[in-house]
């Protein structure tokens, strides 16, 4: 099928907000780091979240009516904009515990629950792709892969705005090697899927995925450059200097697993051939 660009950057947009909101809690609430560096990434945050809405009306061909969906609760626009405006409520509050230098505790708890709501979120966002009509759609693993991503884009964009902070560059680089190991078994086990679903078909195998036209996609763009560099950078201890790179790569990650989840989105039956 056709590549969706305005629901790939929404969908990216949302990852990085969502990913960077819960690697910020983990970072400063649980492990005491780069505290004074709260603000400024919720204040990303919620730039994140608004650019990801503003591209997700340019995929509507009438963004006003938009409206009306938000008056059915089953939909999938009411459910993502219900949870999104609820994660900004949360980052908001939590950026005004931090300024008013409010307890630790108080901190750590809205922190929790928005870094709770940020998986939802991002778990929601891959739900609304999950169509029975499309096999290689049609499994809550490709919700649990958005929240992969989600994780690996926001620790990586976390790691870009540490600075020269060591302490919390090292602390980050745990949790980022921990999510890349993660992506990667979930990438595994949605290939896997892919591979037994029903109505098999050649627009959506393995065989096209890594020998057809999608090859250079998901050898380079996914495997290579998505994951394969970012953990070299990590290992060689170079993830520090090399922060804006690292994103770079995670960032070409992320855009290409999309391209190629659109590319095998194929439907059961094909009516416009």
């Amino acid at each position: 099928m056709s590549i969706e660009w305005p629901l790939v950057f929404f969908s990216i947009f949302t990852g990085i907000a969502c990913g960077m909101f819960f690697s910020l809690v983990y970072l400063a609430e649980y492990q005491g780091k780069a505290l004074d560096k709260r603000l400024k990434v919720s204040i990303l945050v919620l730039i994140c979240m608004a650019t990801g809405g503003f591209c997700a009306q340019l995929h509507l061909g009438h963004p006003e009516r938009m409206f009306g969906a938000l008056g059915h609760p089953t939909s999938g626009i009411f459910m993502e904009a219900a949870v999104e405006f609820t994660l900004g409520a949360i980052i908001v509050a939590y950026m005004l515990a931090v300024r008013r230098e409010a307890g630790a505790g108080v901190t750590k708890i809205l922190g929790t629950i928005g870094a709770v709501v940020a998986v939802v979120m991002a778990f929601i966002n891959g739900d609304t792709f999950v169509m029975a009509s499309r096999p290689a759609w049609n499994t809550l693993l490709l919700p649990i892969c958005y929240i992969a991503s989600a994780g690996v884009l926001g620790a990586f964009a976390l790691n870009l705005l540490l600075g020269e902070d060591e302490g919390a560059h090292y602390t980050l680089q745990r949790l980022m090697l921990k999510v890349i190991g993660v992506q990667a078994v979930i990438l595994l086990l949605y290939l896997v899927m892919v591979a037994i679903a029903p109505y098999p078909d050649y627009s959506r195998s393995l065989q096209r995925i890594f020998a057809g036209d999608i090859a250079p996609i998901s050898w380079l763009g996914i495997l290579i450059v998505g994951m394969g560099l970012p953990v070299k950078f990590i290992k060689d201890g170079k993830a520090a200097k090399m922060a804006l790179a690292s994103f770079i790569c995670v960032l070409a990650g992320a855009l290409s697993f999309r391209i190629m989840m659109f590319m095998i989105g194929s439907s059961v039956r094909n009516f416009f051939s």
